[in-house]
């Protein structure tokens, strides 16, 4: 991602202004460093080699109950 996709204290209080949540400058600024440590981490993710995984729709085998 690009320093344009950065998550900033900008982004945070808007999000925070259209869920309706009251944050101070303080936790804008803790909540951007958060989410962009979030982000981080799910591009790491980005780059994990899956080719020899098998896709499945459930991670145990046999039927499932209800």
């Amino acid at each position: 991602m690009s320093d344009s996709d950065a998550i900033t204290t900008a982004v945070v209080a808007k999000s925070a202004r259209l869920a309706r949540l009251a944050l101070s400058a303080d936790e804008e600024r803790a909540m951007a460093r958060h989410l962009e440590r979030v982000r981080a981490w799910a591009g790491q993710l980005q780059d994990v080699n899956v080719d020899a995984v098998a896709p499945m729709s459930h991670p145990h085998e046999g039927p499932m109950r209800l």
